[in-house]
């Protein structure tokens, strides 16, 4: 099933809410950067950072590339300082409530999930 087009975005009958290669290498930036910030496993919870990351994962457009996308966040998770500032985990659990593969095409959407430039 197609993925409605977002507001103002053409309908060009492409699929939206697909990550595009740029904005692939976009998300592992920005994943890279909080989990080298922020790194935690708190009582057997996932850190805010490792599950909005595994949120913009679900965006792919199938579930090899979900997995593979959720496999590379756990690595980069897993080889970051053991440091963490409370600021970088509030951000993530902030963006984790706003973030949504229906819009993550639009520019409102990236802002969305801290992936916009």
């Amino acid at each position: 099933m197609k993925a409605p087009a977002p507001p103002g975005a053409p309908d060009d009958g492409k699929r939206w809410g697909l990550l595009t290669m740029a904005q692939g290498r976009m998300i592992r930036l920005v994943a890279a950067a909080f989990f080298i910030f922020s790194f935690s496993w708190l009582g057997g919870c996932i850190h805010p950072c490792l599950a909005l990351a595994e949120e913009i994962c679900e965006c792919e457009e199938s579930e090899s590339e979900i997995e593979a996308c959720k496999r590379r966040a756990r690595n980069i998770f897993d080889q970051a300082p053991a440091e963490e500032t409370g600021e970088a985990k509030e951000e993530c659990a902030r963006l984790l409530e706003t973030c949504d593969c229906t819009f993550i095409a639009t520019e409102e959407g990236k802002r969305a999930c801290g992936i916009a430039r």
